[in-house]
């Protein structure tokens, strides 16, 4: 990863696992409504910013599990923090290349701006955003 101004670093809950991200890097920012983004955060949606895998170092990846499940996208493969389950990164067939960072895991989150509303056909009637960013029903096209 090159050294730059907007290198952005990140944690789990507990500390075990850390990265750093270049958000120069940054191909998608989205809130994503799916179901499967509601179990895996046991909220709403999940905001996430989508950056080449090669973008993220990782330290303490030896305390990350993952979980794999399979639907309408193809298979999504959610890595979380075992000592502190936090939820940090996920992958999808549907993005091959692409690591899919949890907006709450980097210290700070402001210079997230979401791109995309995906998923709203899973859209919870209480957690509307409001806000003009592009909804798609599902997937956006990669």
């Amino acid at each position: 990863m090159t050294d730059s101004a907007c290198t952005r670093a990140g944690r789990c809950a507990c500390g075990a696992v850390t990265f750093t991200a270049d958000c120069a890097n940054v191909l998608l920012s989205a809130h994503c409504h799916c179901l499967d983004c509601q179990k895996a955060t046991g909220s709403a949606f999940a905001t996430v910013v989508g950056l080449p895998r090669e973008a993220i170092e990782v330290t303490g990846a030896d305390n990350l599990r993952s979980w794999t499940v399979t639907g309408r996208s193809g298979e999504v493969t959610r890595e979380f923090c075992v000592t502190c389950g936090a939820p940090m990164f996920s992958e999808s067939t549907g993005g091959p290349g692409i690591r899919f960072v949890k907006a709450g895991a980097f210290d700070e989150a402001g210079w997230i701006e979401p791109a995309i509303e995906c998923w709203t056909s899973r859209e919870q009637p209480w957690a509307r955003i409001p806000t003009s960013i592009a909804g798609v029903p599902q997937n956006p096209e990669m």
